[in-house]
């Protein structure tokens, strides 16, 4: 460390070495006039690596030009946790190795944590933090729950009495090795903490791998729960909640609906056991499903021909031209391979693909980050107005906002503006639909997870809005709100129906 670093961040950083206590790449905004170096894929971030090894510190002092920090695993596959698998699998993405005769037994990546408004809000929950665990509403005597978790960003959780123990992230589990590490980290998990579930709890999805892990679990009681029941679930039990009637506003890229299609942009009420979808985003559908979600001016195009009728084929060519935008206009009208979403994610791919933004995810979630990104020095109460939209029943219609959006631009109003007014039209939304929901039921408590809450602007406006219309907001504190959160709305789900099946509330 240099001799003139404050004695603070000195004690902080030597804390992180000795301890790995928060250990956290931790994600702060830049400002206009900040004096820093940002390098990267145009992002407007600055994170800061906790050093939790003093292997850190030699790293740093070999005077390399550029250290580019990321986790020790090829895309999809788990952590490389020995040397020989690390050789294999990184050989094409490592200058240099550091070995070690020393084998690693468990594996366990970074944590990421963002500031917002001095609270901490978790990205990824791992290093540092687990298995810490954080309270719940059960008592002692209650049975031993397992959320298996999701298919992305997988984490899964233990309940045990009136504590909840959340995993260390163990990221996709869409591949055998996935599946493989997925398992063998649950059982030396049990056998580390003593513990058996009585109840294991899993996604409704009926193609998802960590389903099909549940059911490797000796349990008693196998309870599946839909993905944003466990998101509301989930949020609930964050903020050590009863089980108390609750809204609660979902937003996300996909989850496996109740009636088989993907949602997204969900408003909810519901408690621990049940919910009712009181309002969602009008399903578009997804031109090639994965594909549409690689290429966002797919799920454009979809919501052009869905939302603008006529005027839907010249947008196309004006905005699209040189895509094989012919083809896929073939593959919307005859639904080839283009499952229906609802999902929040997809219609922020779709508006950063009509601005020009971002018409290839290069890394998950780039075009709807890149969009966001655009307001990130704004403050949240934004002066721009929101575009049009229309409520009809329990659906919402977006065409007016996709004709505001391409209006704006064809005027050639600014980019980071349309990108606030889309932003201020979804805090309009948001608010409009809590307060319908709270006039249906007399609930005045709004809970928010998803993924999209990451996205500071939106999150701080919406929270901003909802609290001076006298709302108790709930958001996520011990857990993410992606789908790194999921696992404890599972086991938290799985419970309160147990205790409803022996007439127990």
């Amino acid at each position: 460390m240099p001799a003139d670093m404050p004695l603070d961040r000195a004690c902080l950083i030597a804390c992180g070495v000795v301890t790995g206590v928060g250990a956290a790449l931790n994600t702060a905004p830049v400002w206009a006039g900040a004096r820093v170096a940002v390098i990267g894929c145009g992002g407007v971030g600055l994170s800061v690596m906790l050093p939790y090894s003093p292997l850190h510190l030699l790293l740093l002092s070999g005077h390399f030009d550029i250290l580019v920090m990321t986790s020790g695993n090829a895309t999809g596959l788990p952590l490389a946790k020995d040397n020989e698998n690390a050789l294999a699998e990184l050989g094409t993405i490592a200058d240099r190795f550091v070995l070690h005769n020393r084998d690693i037994v468990n594996r366990c990546d970074d944590s990421l944590v963002q500031a917002i408004d001095g609270e901490t809000h978790f990205f990824r929950r791992s290093r540092g933090y687990v298995p810490r665990p954080f309270p719940i509403k059960r008592d002692q005597r209650s049975p031993v729950v397992l959320g298996v978790g999701g298919e992305m960003k997988n984490t899964f959780c233990f309940l045990k009495g009136d504590q909840a123990f959340a995993s260390p992230y163990m990221g996709e589990i869409d591949t055998i090795e996935g599946e493989e590490n997925l398992l063998s980290s649950l059982l030396h998990f049990q056998s580390l903490m003593g513990i058996e579930p009585d109840i294991v709890a899993f996604d409704a999805h009926p193609g998802y791998a960590s389903a099909h892990i549940a059911q490797k679990i000796h349990a008693e009681v196998y309870e599946e729960v839909y993905h944003h029941h466990a998101h509301l679930a989930g949020v609930m039990a964050d903020n050590n909640l009863e089980n108390e009637k609750t809204i609660g506003v979902i937003l996300d890229g996909t989850g496996y609906g109740t009636d088989g299609h993907l949602w997204g942009f969900e408003v909810l009420v519901g408690d621990y056991a049940e919910f009712d979808r009181f309002y969602h985003l009008a399903y578009v559908p997804l031109p090639g499903g994965e594909a549409a979600i690689r290429q966002p001016w797919r799920t454009a195009l979809a919501y052009l021909h869905t939302f603008l009728g006529d005027k839907a084929g010249e947008y196309a060519r004006m905005l699209f031209a040189g895509k094989n935008v012919g083809i896929v206009e073939q593959m919307i009208a005859n639904r080839f391979n283009s499952p229906l979403s609802s999902g929040c994610g997809r219609l922020f791919d779709a508006v950063s693909a009509i601005l020009g933004v971002c018409f290839e995810n290069t890394y998950e979630g780039q075009a709807a980050i890149e969009l966001g990104e655009l307001v990130a020095d704004m403050p949240p109460e934004s002066t721009h107005g929101p575009y049009d939209y229309e409520i009809e029943g329990h659906v919402i219609w977006p065409g007016g906002i996709l004709d505001g959006v391409i209006n704006d631009r064809r005027q050639g109003i600014p980019t980071d503006t349309i990108s606030a007014r889309f932003h201020q039209t979804l805090v309009t939304i948001i608010c409009d639909l809590a307060g319908r929901a709270s006039t249906r039921t007399g609930l005045r408590r709004v809970a928010l997870s998803g993924g999209t809450w990451q996205n500071t602007y939106l999150f701080r406006a919406v929270k901003s809005a909802l609290n001076t219309q006298g709302y108790e907001v709930l958001y996520h504190r011990h857990v993410p709100a992606n789908d790194g959160g999921i696992a404890l709305g599972q086991a938290m789900a799985a419970h309160w129906r147990w205790r409803k099946k022996q007439g127990r509330q």
